[in-house]
């Protein structure tokens, strides 16, 4: 019996999850993310979550937001087994609760893992870039 490779890189699983946050699909990112119940998350804030829930009710409440608009630059993708990150830019605009434009442009690590011949993200960390 010949097992059929996946088709599966984690470079398709970056851009499947960078796609889902552009068009604001939770559905699609729900899929790009890890089925177990821990998912490490550091904001731009320094806040950190190990809760695949709670990492996905944040983003489901972000994506139902209006006013914010997100761009990615080309990422760095390295993958080591079964394991792999991708380090990136992105550059987040949006209104602050009192209406004024707020800028955070910062790095982007999404940690991810082979789960069932698919790439899965298993961590994402913010570090925001400091204003030159």
């Amino acid at each position: 019996m010949v097992v059929a490779e996946s088709s599966d890189t984690p470079h398709a699983a970056y851009d499947r999850y960078v796609h889902a946050v552009l068009n604001r699909d939770y559905a699609q990112f729900a899929r790009s993310v890890t089925a177990g119940e821990t998912f490490h998350f550091i904001d731009q804030r320094g806040t950190r979550t190990d809760s695949r829930r709670d990492y996905l009710d944040r983003h489901r409440l972000w994506f139902g937001q209006a006013g914010w608009d997100i761009a990615y630059e080309s990422p760095l993708i390295a993958q080591l087994g079964d394991t792999a990150y991708a380090m990136a830019v992105f550059h987040l605009r949006e209104r602050g609760p009192s209406g004024t434009p707020e800028r955070l442009d910062a790095y982007f690590t999404l940690v991810m893992v082979k789960e069932n011949d698919e790439w899965r993200a298993v961590a994402d960390i913010v570090t925001p870039i400091a204003p030159k």
